[in-house]
């Protein structure tokens, strides 16, 4: 890759990244800005108020004149110079400068506040679109969970049901005959380091503290790739272009030409590698979670006396794409 490609790919890297972060923070900025937006409006406000514009001044200052003139001359006795009329026609035309001169004079305290009650109204917004999103996924969830206890139930009775939801390993009869029952002993999982593997953690700016935004975000994200590769133009989505939406690592190991045995330029393992659209599937591109602040404490497990020294675990997750096809279209192009 060239020196100018490599700028290139960190300047958009960059600006994924950021545009990803104020996507996923867009609540937080809207009340961040109206918070500012209405101080900024207030301290005009006081600001204006001690050193008001000359306008306002000048106004001020005619309606006390006026009101002297007024007490100094007015009066109703026929053949008065000033009446009470021409002091109310005065001070109607007073009223009238005065109420141009504020408004010019508090114009921008008001375009702050108001700017700052609209961000309000748009982090509100936000927020309740996202706990109906939310609120949706959960309950398609339960409904399959539901689903499929149901089926378990049926096939199998109440029992196994409840052994499966606690996690509860059947107890196994011994060779001997004796009729002795022993718990078969909990075989620790592994975690299969494959290519297309990858930790998803704070190195990724789409990660989360919380563990359940993180779980949310990887289901959405799913559905999303699914719908893309069904409505893309290409009808692909390769292995890196899914890293790097969700970024992840890419796998860029070289290719090498089967029949040549020479590199391709350009063309990574990860970008051969991925799904293609297939009309029979609705749900092609699986990525299967394992959370490992769960795997550590099940397989880990701490005594009252080594308490301090447990592993709390971050809200990592390891996730493992099911990349299902070669791009035989893109290789054969780019070969």
């Amino acid at each position: 890759m060239e020196w100018y490609e490599k700028i290139g790919d960190f300047f958009s890297r960059k600006f994924t990244q950021t545009k990803t972060f104020a996507v996923q923070h867009s609540p937080q900025i809207f009340f961040g800005l109206g918070i500012v937006g209405v101080g900024v409006g207030v301290g005009l406000c006081i600001k204006k108020s001690l050193e008001p514009d000359d306008a306002v001044v000048q106004v001020n200052e005619e309606i006390r004149e006026i009101k002297a003139y007024a007490d100094a001359h007015m009066s109703d006795a026929e053949g008065s110079a000033y009446t009470t009329d021409d002091y109310k026609n005065d001070m109607r035309t007073a009223t009238v400068k005065a109420v141009g001169a504020y408004a010019f004079n508090y114009i921008w305290a008001l375009i702050a506040v108001t700017g700052g009650i609209i961000c309000f109204g748009k982090s509100n917004s936000i927020h309740k679109g996202r706990e109906i999103a939310a609120t949706t996924i959960a309950a398609g969830f339960a409904s399959k969970y539901n689903k499929l206890a149901n089926a378990v139930r049926e096939r199998y009775g109440e029992g196994v049901l409840y052994e499966l939801t606690n996690d509860i390993t059947p107890a196994l009869a011994t060779s001997d005959g004796s009729g002795d029952i022993l718990d078969k002993p909990p075989e620790k999982p592994t975690l299969p380091m494959s290519e297309t593997a990858r930790f998803f953690d704070a190195q990724s700016v789409n990660w989360s503290k919380s563990a359940d935004a993180n779980l949310l975000y990887i289901s959405l994200m799913e559905e999303q790739f699914n719908t893309k590769l069904m409505i893309s133009a290409t009808h692909f989505l390769s292995y890196n272009q899914v890293c790097g939406m969700l970024d992840l690592k890419k796998n860029l190991k070289e290719v090498k030409d089967p029949k040549t045995g020479k590199v391709l330029k350009g063309i990574t393992e990860g970008d051969i590698l991925g799904w293609e659209y297939d009309k029979n599937m609705t749900h092609k591109i699986v990525i299967s979670v394992l959370n490992m602040d769960e795997y550590v404490k099940a397989y880990n497990p701490c005594t009252e006396a080594l308490d301090d020294y447990c592993y709390n675990g971050d809200n990592v997750l390891y996730l493992d794409f099911n990349c299902t096809d070669i791009l035989s279209d893109y290789y054969m192009m780019a070969a």
